[in-house]
C-alpha cells in the first residue's frame, strides 16, 4: 500500500529509526502497558481482533493469547521494521493466530464489520487523524450478534 502524503512518510521513517530500540529495557513499558491494556478487556476465544498503530505487538500479541484458538488478531502500522519485529516476537512465542500488516491508518483496508473488538491503546489521542480513526475502527468492527 502506498502511503502519499507527507505526514505518514515522516511518520514511517520516524518509527522505523526508532525500531532497532524498541526492545531495549529502557522502553519495557510497551509491553507492561499493552499486557495491561488487553487483561482489562472482555476479549474471548474465536474474536477478531484488529489492533492499530501495533508497534512490535504489545497489545496484539496478548490479543492473540487471549482470542486463540480459533481467533485472530490483524494488527497494523506504518512501520515495517516493527511489523517484523511484532511478527519474529510472534512466532518465537508460537503464535499461529496474528498476522501484522502495513496498513494506512487513514484508510484501513478492511471491510466494515470485520473485528468484534479494536485495539488502539498506544496511538496519540492528540493525533490530527484520532476523529477519522474511530470512525474508521468503529465502521470495521462488527456488530454484536457475530461472535
Amino acid at each position: 500500500m502506498a502511503i502519499s502524503s507527507r505526514p505518514q512518510v515522516e511518520l514511517e521513517k520516524t518509527y522505523n529509526a526508532a525500531a532497532d530500540h524498541y526492545d531495549h529495557p529502557a522502553v519495557s513499558f510497551w509491553d507492561r502497558y499493552g499486557r495491561r491494556t488487553v487483561d482489562r478487556l472482555p476479549l474471548s476465544a474465536s474474536m477478531a481482533v484488529l489492533d492499530v498503530c501495533c508497534g512490535m505487538g504489545a497489545s496484539a500479541i496478548p490479543a492473540a493469547e487471549r482470542v486463540a484458538p480459533t481467533g485472530h488478531v490483524i494488527a497494523v502500522h506504518l512501520a515495517e521494521k516493527l511489523l517484523d519485529k511484532g511478527s519474529r516476537r510472534a512466532t518465537e512465542q508460537g503464535l499461529t493466530n496474528i498476522e501484522f500488516r502495513r496498513a494506512d491508518l487513514e484508510s484501513l483496508p478492511f471491510p466494515d464489520r470485520t473485528f468484534r473488538k479494536a485495539l488502539r491503546g498506544l496511538v496519540l489521542p492528540s493525533s490530527q487523524i484520532a476523529g477519522r480513526l474511530s470512525t474508521d475502527i468503529a465502521n470495521s468492527i462488527a456488530s454484536k450478534r457475530r461472535p
